[in-house]
C-alpha cells in the first residue's frame, strides 16, 4: 500500500507545479541604455561678443623712439567659424578656424601747431585664426584649451581740417591661445563660451601720422569673450 500511496502524492505534487510557477514573480524588462553623446564631428558655425585690446605705440624716425603711448581699442566682435573634433574615451582633439569682424578701435583729437584740427582713428579690422583644441568630454559637455596662430589687420587714418585724410594699414600674425566650454543641445547642434587671447608676433607698422622718413609701431594684445552656436553633421 505505500508504494500506491507514495505515487499518488507524487503526482499530485507535479500536477501542482504549473500554478506554483505561475505564482512567482516575473523579471521587469530593463529598457536599454541612452547612448553616451560622442563629439567625433564636422561642424560650422557663428559667434558673437566683445573684444578688449591694448596697443603699446611709439613714433620712430631713423632707429630713434620720438614719442609712446597706449591705446585702448575696444568693441563688437563676430564672425563664422568651423572644425573637425575626434573623441577618443573621455578626450576630444579638433582643429578650427575661424574668421572675424571687429569693431574695436581708438579715436583722439588734437589742435594742432598751425591751428588745425586733427582727429586720428585706429582700428582693428578682421582676424582669422587656425587652431588646435583639446578637450576633456563629460557627456554632452565639454571643457577646451585651444591655441595656434591669428592674422590680424591693423589700420589707421589721419583726418586734418581742409585736407585730404590719409590711413596706412598693415597686417600681422599673432600667436593666439584661450579656453571654453561647449554644451551639445541635441545631436546636431551646440553652443559654446570662450576666452581668447592674442598677442601680435611683431609690431604693425603705418607711415601716418609721423614725422617724414619715420613709422608708428603698434604692439597689439587683444582679449576676445564671444559665444558660440555650432551646427553639427
Amino acid at each position: 500500500m505505500k508504494g500506491p500511496a507514495l505515487a499518488a502524492i507524487g503526482a499530485a505534487l507535479l500536477l501542482g507545479q504549473p500554478a506554483l510557477a505561475a505564482d512567482l514573480p516575473v523579471a521587469p524588462t530593463l529598457p536599454p541604455p541612452a547612448p553616451v553623446f560622442n563629439w567625433t564631428t564636422v561642424y560650422f558655425g557663428i559667434n558673437g561678443g566683445y573684444g578688449f585690446a591694448r596697443a603699446n605705440s611709439e613714433v620712430v624716425l631713423n632707429g630713434v623712439t620720438l614719442a609712446t603711448g597706449t591705446e585702448t581699442l575696444n568693441g563688437f566682435v563676430g564672425g563664422v567659424q568651423a572644425g573637425a573634433n575626434a573623441q577618443f574615451g573621455m578626450i576630444v582633439v579638433g582643429l578650427e578656424g575661424d574668421l572675424s569682424y571687429t569693431a574695436q578701435k581708438w579715436s583722439s583729437s588734437a589742435v594742432t601747431l598751425a591751428g588745425l584740427a586733427a582727429t586720428q582713428t585706429d582700428r582693428i579690422g578682421t582676424f582669422l585664426s587656425l587652431r588646435g583644441r583639446l578637450g576633456v568630454a563629460a557627456g554632452e559637455w565639454l571643457f577646451y584649451g585651444t591655441g595656434g596662430i591669428a592674422r590680424q589687420f591693423w589700420r589707421s587714418e589721419l583726418a586734418v581740417t581742409g585736407l585730404a585724410p590719409g590711413y596706412d594699414t598693415d597686417a600681422e600674425w599673432a600667436w593666439i591661445a584661450g579656453a571654453g566650454v561647449e554644451a551639445a543641445l541635441s545631436k546636431h547642434y551646440s553652443v559654446r563660451l570662450e576666452y581668447l587671447y592674442f598677442n601680435s608676433s611683431k609690431p604693425m607698422t603705418t607711415t601716418i601720422p609721423v614725422p617724414v622718413g619715420g613709422n608708428m609701431n603698434w604692439h597689439l594684445q587683444n582679449n576676445l569673450i564671444r559665444l558660440g552656436f555650432n551646427f553639427m553633421l
